[in-house]
């Protein structure tokens, strides 16, 4: 309860300094700010100790973040001039209500979920080691770039932003690690839930009729939507998994055999098979962990008919599972980009300003305040960077359509807003990407890979319905329906455009390698036109024989493209028009609607992010579309859950009579099913709120409590110098690694597979599995100590996984090294300086 009051505290006061900062920049936003504030000052604060401890003005350590800190309250301070403290005074005063609301909404989002993380709090498993390295890693290393805990001697070369964010909390407020990893989980939840209220919020006051006036309490609890779709409600596998369980669409014939058709056609991994005994409401998998399914709807595969694992994690197992990992972290700072996006969209100051040569349609507050934070992305979560670029042009864009008509020059204006941004923003985080590598290769065709639309619809049901409702809804309008056949058009244009160039990928590839391995190429040309021939057919034929999700895609693009094209749309709206009868008209509805303007960039984003894996994706360690479909499905699943949540609050505050029950109807039944995951999931993943080991926010408790001499040693190593550490080394998602996780000691080599995905090769990683085996084995001392000199070995560790992983001969170390820490079984020795310089010294 106190480390939950400590972090409480300490982020509300980082939001209350932060929103003057909020309050001057983002005066268009109906809130002004107020609900990005925390994610804003935690943004800035982290920033300003992250590039003067990377500049050496600043240090890794309290006192760096304080005055980092020091400088985010004279940039609040700077913000008041001008009488800016009584104004924001009196803006309160009018706000109240707003502020209480989003204030409770905050508390009991972070609050639920830290009572979630006490009830399921160990750290262990999937990324969770690898998170737990990195911020003691941070927390450790003396200056920045922070060492790689697990490869001594490089830094780590991973988007690390969001664990310096963490690690500035944990030493703010003298939490220990696995308290601060679990706090860290349940305050992301928080801020997202309030950057989601926020940010509909805003959006609904657009809606507002002129002189309609006060904080009614549909105005006020309509945007607890915002927090509902993107956080709790999720894809329809949990509601699959309930029929499942209770045997529905299932028959058992004569033989006792189960069989079903429905579950053979809907083919999603385990509920193809009979479901368990006794049937049941509640999921159960005996053999297997049935909350993890849902993440793992969608199944690619090959040309060979072998299968691929896909991710296709959504917010809730995200959280549910409560890795740190990067998608988690830079959710409160992605509802601040769209946030963002909304304000350069809604300004009207018609300030510009110049860069590298482009007018750009924002003054120099804006921009800088899109440079860092559309920057913090790429450095948070690099994959993010780009898609928030996109939309924040976008939006841009769609304000000179409004004001100026559509005319070819707003493509160039697009990408040059992109670029000045994107550039900017790249700039000012430019020593991460110094220090910065890859496993992404390039971009390959998805010729054999694409997805089901069954599979589609469980995944995105729960977003799309509403959506294509929204859309459905607009197209009834009169000035929109002339234009059906032409977004009809730019749909299959688009469609035919990719599938050309993906085609056209897969021909310079194959025409590349071909060649390269083939000297007398010339001589065999037919032999790869016929190869390339039976690749496209197949590949044509696979996605014919299952046409569903192109056709959802398809349908939304037209949709889109029909709207954005409106007649009236395309040329420079007037306040009032005039028909041919002299009567004066009302301009066009997007026109009047600013908020449907902007979400229809917000739906067109999200569906450009499904639709691009349909066609290509990344190159890398995995050899599929796994974690390309991860990353732009996530997102996706963050632009249309605000789509969703906003048209379903439009929806209810518009519609009446029969339109309005259908529309209840039909959101009450999606709701249930989409409900159906976190109401069954979260009892299972917490074991009924009855942990075994009782409440704690401890991930590391489990330690201490079952291999109590292993705690000892990672207690006494925490508080030891920096120094390389040897330890086994083995397979990834193991428990290998362990002591550099939890005390920051950077490894001679820790999981060598996710060392290779963090863009490291033969090149870094070499021998060094090979030599810590012999290091640990040998009982030649002289061998051991030139693999101590190579590494600069300063802690020998040997306990348990040691002992089971190598032969351990512990008397070269007995007879030669200083055991500094020993505790039954667990050994730590200490190599003295003499030993790692003994070459030097006899050289001497």
């Amino acid at each position: 309860m106190i480390a939950f009051l400590l972090w409480y505290a300490c982020i509300t006061l980082v939001g209350w300094v932060a929103f003057p900062l909020a309050f001057r920049l983002l005066p268009a936003l109906k809130d002004r700010g107020y609900t990005l504030s925390r994610a804003l000052g935690w943004l800035l604060w982290g920033y300003a100790f992250w590039i003067m401890a990377s500049l050496g003005i600043a240090q890794n350590d309290l006192g760096g973040i304080g005055l980092a800190f020091f400088l985010l309250i004279l940039a609040s301070l700077l913000a008041l001039r001008d009488g800016g403290l009584q104004t924001i005074r009196a803006w309160v005063g009018e706000q109240r209500r707003m502020i209480i609301v989003s204030e409770i909404v905050f508390l009991v989002a972070f609050a639920a979920w830290v009572f979630v993380r006490a009830n399921n709090p160990e750290i262990v498993g999937t990324e969770k080691p690898m998170e737990m390295a990195f911020i003691n890693s941070i927390l450790k290393s003396p200056s920045f770039p922070p060492n790689d805990p697990w490869l001594s001697g490089y830094a780590i070369s991973y988007y690390y932003f969001g664990y310096i964010l963490v690690s500035m909390l944990i030493r703010a407020t003298g939490v220990i690690t696995g308290v601060g990893f679990n706090l860290a989980v349940a305050l992301i939840f928080g801020l997202v839930a309030l950057g989601a209220y926020g940010l509909i919020y805003n959006l609904l006051q657009l809606l507002r009729k002129p002189g309609e006036e006060g904080e009614s309490g549909k105005w006020l609890a309509l945007p607890a939507l915002g927090p509902l779709f993107i956080l709790i409600v999720s894809n329809f596998e949990g509601f699959l998994e309930v029929l499942h369980a209770r045997g529905i669409f299932w028959t058992q014939d004569a033989s006792g055999q189960w069989t079903s058709g429905f579950w053979s056609w809907l083919g999603i991994q385990e509920l193809v098979n009979p479901p368990d005994l006794p049937l049941s409401w509640m999921p159960s998998r005996p053999n297997g962990v049935v909350w993890w399914r849902a993440s793992r709807v969608l199944t690619d595969y090959g040309l060979d008919g072998s299968q691929k694992e896909v991710i296709d994690e959504f917010p809730f197992f995200s959280y549910l599972l409560s890795d740190l990992h990067p998608h988690v972290l830079s959710m409160p700072f992605v509802l601040l980009a769209i946030s963002l996006a909304l304000h350069a969209f809604l300004d009207r100051r018609r300030e510009r300003l110049r860069v590298f040569g482009i007018e750009l349609p924002f003054g120099p507050g804006t921009f800088g305040l899109a440079a860092i934070i559309l920057g913090g992305l790429g450095f948070l979560n690099t994959w993010d960077f780009p898609i928030y670029v996109a939309l924040f042009s976008a939006a841009l864009t769609l304000v000179r359509v409004f004001e100026e008509g559509w005319r070819i020059n707003r493509l160039w204006e697009f990408i040059g807003v992109g670029l000045a941004v994107g550039i900017s923003g790249f700039l000012l985080y430019l020593p991460f990407y110094i220090g910065f590598s890859s496993q992404a290769g390039g971009i390959l065709p998805s010729m054999a890979f694409f997805t089901r639309g069954a599979h589609l619809w469980v995944m995105f049901g729960p977003l799309l319905i509403p959506v294509f409702g929204f859309l459905i809804y607009l197209w009834r309008r009169p000035e929109s329906r002339p234009d059906i056949l032409r977004g009809l058009g730019y749909a299959a244009s688009l469609l035919v455009s990719l599938f050309l160039l993906m085609y056209l990928l897969a021909d310079v590839i194959s025409f590349i390698s071909y060649k390269g391995a083939n000297t007398l190429f010339l001589n065999n040309q037919g032999v790869l036109e016929q190869g390339l021939r039976f690749l496209f057919e197949k590949t044509a034929e696979n996605r014919l024989n299952a046409p569903g999700a192109g056709i959802t895609l398809f349908m939304l693009a037209a949709l889109l493209f029909g709207l954005l094209a409106a007649e009236k749309f395309r040329r420079k709206p007037k306040p009032l028009e005039e028909d041919r009868t002299g009567v004066e008209s009302e301009p066009p509805l997007l026109a009047r609607e600013p908020s449907f303007g902007f979400i229809l960039v917000v739906i067109g984003l999200g569906v450009l992010l499904i639709l691009i894996p349909e066609f290509f994706y990344l190159r890398d360690d995995f050899g599929s579309r796994m974690n390309t479909i991860f990353k732009f499905y996530f997102q996706a699943w963050n632009l249309l859950g605000i789509a969703a949540a906003f048209v379903s609050a439009a929806a209810l505050l518009r519609l009446n009579g029969i339109p309005r029950l259908a529309f209840n109807l039909v959101w009450i039944v999606v709701a249930g099913m989409a409900l159906a995951y976190p109401v069954t999931m979260l009892w299972v993943k917490t074991n009924g709120f009855h942990p075994m080991d009782g409440l704690t926010l401890d991930g590391t408790a489990q330690i201490a409590k079952y291999n109590p001499d292993e705690q000892k040693a990672i207690d006494w190593l925490r508080l030891e110098p920096v120094g390389v550490l040897a330890e086994a080394v083995g397979g990834q998602y193991s428990a290998y690694a362990r002591i550099a996780a939890n005390t920051g000691q950077p490894n001679v080599l820790g999981w060598p597979g996710h060392e290779g995905q963090w863009g490291r090769g033969e090149k870094e990683m070499g021998g060094r599995q090979e030599d810590i085996v012999q290091l640990y084995q040998t009982s030649d001392w002289t061998i051991a100590q030139k693999i101590l000199q190579k590494y600069q070995i300063r802690y020998v560790y040997v306990g348990d996984l040691e002992d089971s992983t190598y032969r351990v001969n512990r008397f070269k170390f007995d007879q030669n090294l200083v055991p500094a820490f020993q505790s039954g079984l667990v050994t730590i020795y200490t190599v003295p300086d003499f030993v790692l310089n003994a070459s030097a010294i006899a050289q001497k």
